[in-house]
């Protein structure tokens, strides 16, 4: 699948159950393996036990990129309130 970088920024993120975590603020590059290792994320509501208002999400718990990022439902339900 190829994505463009700069269509990423802004994207609205998802849990696989429907859940609104953020958008996506910016990327992280494994320069090495050539691919995006985590998208990072302004979180927009409150998550426990995180201290930060900005998480990095690793792309491989990405399962689609279109209109929005969907990521792996484990993170709802490790994350959510």
């Amino acid at each position: 699948m190829n994505i463009r970088v700069s269509s990423l920024r802004g994207k609205k993120v998802y849990t696989s159950i429907g859940k609104y975590l953020g958008h996506v603020k910016g990327l992280k590059f494994d320069v090495k393996q050539n691919r995006v290792a985590s998208l990072s994320v302004k979180v927009t509501k409150r998550m426990k036990g995180l201290q930060s208002r900005v998480i990095l999400i690793p792309y491989s718990w990405v399962t689609a990129v279109g209109d929005i990022v969907i990521i792996d439902r484990t993170l709802a339900d490790s994350w959510s309130d």
